[in-house]
């Protein structure tokens, strides 16, 4: 006896496969807002951090989102910068401001290119950490925005919950 595929039996799995992955921060469940994250976002707006601009640099204003307005599950609030300094510069910067006011930087990527490909893809090219914020990172990305040979971002990320460095970066490569 032959048997024959069912594009219904197919869809059906699908739908509940879909919807037990819902949990897993595929989109398909909004997050709930709560008040801790909208103190999380008002405190890290009112940071000096991101008035810390590097000579030259001109910052767009500040703009922020809440981890349950984020498919992704991730709050953001950041700066955007266009600098015409070269990129090792402008990390230099970052790498001696930012720990004077408590922003230990955990990951350097200062050689990835503005424009990163394969598993870089959406890697910042510093995070750093602060005890004082726990669950909070501070990135820059360079190459982000109109112009990618001068934007840059400086944002924090934050997920409502248990959130480093160690997140914002891909798996090592094996062969």
């Amino acid at each position: 006896m032959r048997r024959t595929f069912r594009w219904s039996v197919l869809g059906v799995a699908l739908l509940m496969a879909t919807s037990g992955l819902a949990g897993c921060g595929f989109g398909f469940k909004a997050r709930e807002c709560t008040p801790e994250s909208d103190a999380v976002v008002k405190r890290l707006k009112a940071s000096p951090v991101l008035e810390s601009l590097p000579p030259g640099a001109k910052g767009a204003e500040i703009y922020a989102k809440r981890p349950c307005d984020d498919e992704d599950g991730l709050g953001q609030v950041g700066r955007q910068l266009t600098s015409t300094l070269e990129d090792a510069a402008l990390l230099a910067y970052f790498s001696e401001e930012f720990p004077k006011q408590g922003w230990a930087l955990r990951m350097n990527l200062a050689g990835l290119p503005r424009e990163p490909k394969g598993l870089h893809v959406g890697e910042p090219h510093q995070c750093y950490e602060n005890p004082a914020e726990p669950n909070v990172t501070l990135e820059i990305m360079l190459g982000l925005g109109d112009n990618p040979d001068t934007d840059l971002h400086v944002t924090f990320v934050f997920n409502g919950g248990t959130y480093s460095c160690a997140n914002t970066t891909s798996p090592a490569q094996t062969r």
